[in-house]
């Protein structure tokens, strides 16, 4: 029996073109583990998951489930699951702006009706619902790595053979969280870098000499960077200026 199912989102191919997955990560994994199975929308798998009971598992990487259409096992079985990866939302908590009514839950639990379980990733904030007869499950982020993420609980979903599908939380009592100023994500976002990346820039800064400094505002104002934000920076660059002295 295979040791896992799995299908791929957009961040795992390369500029999230297709055409690219075999330079990714993902068909990496699928290489060296020969018994996880990659599966598509054409994927005829079936594993036995009682006694003398079989169930079909369709997926639908990134960029493979029809809009607005009704879809279908491709070798449909007495119990039968789709792995979506698409992002999708239930109520305003878990919806990020810009998600439309069209990836509101319900109206994907529509197109589903032929699955008894429709497994999803994307949405990094976990939730399930019942829609008609097709349980969804969206299992959320197993790492939480922003400040909004800190009351997630991680977790994996148990499927049985009733159709439901139950949460087991992970363990991450021993988890921590490191408190970043707002002003210095603010000013990361706004100059295209990761808060570490524009920390081990200030951190550098003592190392150079003030032109390098100059240089940096001459940046930010060329860039047209939000005069806030530029005295957000200014301020961090003279703090660490003035602390390497």
């Amino acid at each position: 029996m295979p040791s896992g199912y799995v299908i791929w989102g957009q961040h795992d191919l390369p500029n999230h073109n297709p055409e690219h997955l075999y330079r990714s990560a993902y068909h990496t994994l699928l290489q060296a583990h020969p018994k996880l199975i990659g599966l598509s929308s054409r994927s005829k798998v079936g594993t036995q998951y009682d006694a003398g009971e079989w169930a079909s598992i369709t997926g639908f990487p990134y960029g493979h489930f029809p809009d607005k259409t009704h879809v279908a096992p491709y070798h449909k079985l007495n119990f039968n699951i789709a792995v979506v990866h698409k992002y999708i939302w239930s109520n305003p908590k878990n919806r990020v702006m810009g998600a439309g009514p069209s990836s509101n839950v319900v109206a994907i639990g529509r197109q589903l009706q032929a699955f008894d379980v429709a497994l999803f990733g994307d949405n990094h904030s976990p939730f399930s619902a019942v829609v008609g007869k097709t349980a969804i499950w969206n299992g959320g982020t197993f790492i939480r790595r922003h400040r909004n993420e800190i009351d997630v609980k991680p977790r994996m979903g148990i499927i049985y053979s009733n159709g439901t599908v139950k949460a087991k939380l992970f363990d991450t009592q021993d988890d921590k969280f490191v408190t970043v100023d707002p002003q210095l994500e603010e000013a990361a976002e706004a100059l295209g870098v990761t808060v570490e990346e524009l920390v081990e820039t200030l951190n550098d800064l003592s190392d150079v000499n003030l032109d390098f400094i100059a240089a940096m505002k001459a940046y930010l104002l060329d860039k047209k960077i939000p005069v806030g934000v530029r005295d957000n920076v200014y301020s961090l660059i003279e703090s660490v200026v003035e602390n390497a002295r």
